[in-house]
């Protein structure tokens, strides 16, 4: 399968060795009418070869425009696949920090208790 840039080099090649080949059937007959006549029109066999040109071109265009089409809707899918992912990213942040929060808490928590125990013993010791 040929990707558009393959496509366009060959068939850009082909027009050309077309052109470059094809020769009108019927000369046109030359007199100063026919010149006049000439200045202001194109050659069938020209004419075929510009309609052709911009059939193939307009193909061309919307063989592009569906590839673009394709890649934006990717484009689209990858964007909310990385916002979820930031997201996502975000609150394992944030479970992180808590958790780290917590465990400063706890701490202390603990020596908070260590200390009021110490209190009471020295109160009781005291009170005896």
């Amino acid at each position: 399968m040929l990707n558009d840039e393959e496509f366009l080099a060959e068939r850009t090649a082909f027009m050309a060795n077309l052109s470059s080949q094809v020769e009108p059937i019927v000369k046109p007959f030359q007199s100063s009418q026919s010149r006049i006549i000439d200045d202001n029109t194109i050659p069938y066999y020209q004419y075929h070869l510009t309609a052709k040109f911009k059939m193939l071109h307009l193909r061309d265009q919307s063989s592009v425009n569906d590839s673009l089409r394709a890649e934006l809707a990717r484009c689209k899918q990858e964007m909310v696949s990385l916002e979820r992912n930031k997201v996502k990213h975000d609150l394992d942040q944030t479970i992180i920090e808590r958790n780290e929060q917590n465990a400063e808490l706890e701490e202390e928590n603990v020596l908070l208790k260590s200390k009021l125990s110490q209190n009471v013993e020295s109160i009781n010791s005291l009170k005896n």
